[in-house]
């Protein structure tokens, strides 16, 4: 196995599950990390977003506006 594929399974199984505080206040979760440009999240509510940027998501910018609420 390269060691850049390793690298790459390890921030995957690092980043699942990190969780911040959004600009709207709401809480978010990371569920599923594909790499930095795919993520999908969760936010406390419920509201679920398919394919936000890790970097939104380590700056606090991912809006909930187009979710989509699943509980």
């Amino acid at each position: 196995m390269a060691k850049r594929e390793m690298i790459s399974r390890r921030k995957k199984i690092e980043r699942i599950g990190e969780t911040r505080i959004m600009n709207s206040g709401l809480m978010c979760k990371i569920t599923e990390y594909y790499n930095a440009n795919n993520i999908t999240v969760e936010f406390e509510n419920g509201t679920v977003l398919y394919n936000q940027k890790y970097q939104h998501f380590k700056n606090n910018h991912i809006s909930i506006k187009n979710g989509i609420k699943i509980k």
